[in-house]
């Protein structure tokens, strides 16, 4: 055996050189950093809310799109309760409440888009119908997750 350091101790295999142990050492040395710095981002992760509002506009679908397929690959019906969003995975349902009438919905995601500027959410029309925004075209919204 051979002490390197206070914490370190190496084990002399026969065959094996310095070159070898100095490889295993620097292993080491990485591999704790690697455990570090998962720790660190799991830390982090935990830390961070799981539920993100986000505010914006909401638009809709026109009623032709039925029957069209959609990013999921599921087609689309304006009788549903669905939306496209850019950022959520496809089948995450959304709360999108409507900020100037207080009228809220549950969707489900099936699409991606919008792309527009302040845009964040395209629903179906039965959503916007029940939001109570077939007239404007476009409404202020907030979209939480729901679990």
């Amino acid at each position: 055996m051979m002490l390197l350091s206070d914490r370190e101790l190496i084990v002399y295999v026969k065959g094996w050189n310095a070159s070898y142990l100095l490889i295993m050492n620097n292993m080491r040395i990485m591999c704790k950093s690697f455990l570090t710095i998962l720790l660190t981002m799991l830390t982090l992760s935990a830390a961070t809310p799981l539920v993100a509002q986000e505010r914006g506009k909401a638009a809709y679908y026109s009623r032709k799109t039925t029957g069209k397929r959609t990013a999921s690959g599921e087609r689309f019906n304006s009788d549903s309760m669905i939306c496209a969003h850019r950022k959520h995975p496809f089948g995450t349902r959304l709360k999108v409440t409507r900020t100037d009438n207080g009228k809220s919905v549950i969707v489900r995601v099936v699409d991606r888009g919008p792309f527009g500027k302040g845009m964040i959410v395209d629903l179906s029309w039965k959503a916007a119908q029940a939001l109570g925004m077939i007239r404007e075209g476009v409404a202020p919204v907030v979209v939480t997750p729901v679990k």
